[in-house]
């Protein structure tokens, strides 16, 4: 997570796609927020925008 946040943080995201990567990434909390998602969902799926372009990043078990 902390590898995944470090080159997400370096985007040039709106401060609201910001907060939002913060929370779900980043912030206090964020193995077990995202290993809940990946529980129920079978995997965790961030999508957000980067300068026009929509991008997609995908956590799930190998």
């Amino acid at each position: 997570m902390a590898a995944l946040w470090a080159l997400l943080a370096t985007l040039p995201l709106p401060r609201e796609q910001h907060a939002a990567l913060d929370f779900f990434v980043g912030g206090a909390g964020a193995v077990q927020r995202v290993q809940d998602f990946i529980d129920r969902d079978g995997a965790f799926v961030l999508r957000f925008t980067v300068q026009g372009r929509d991008l997609t990043a995908l956590l799930a078990p190998a």
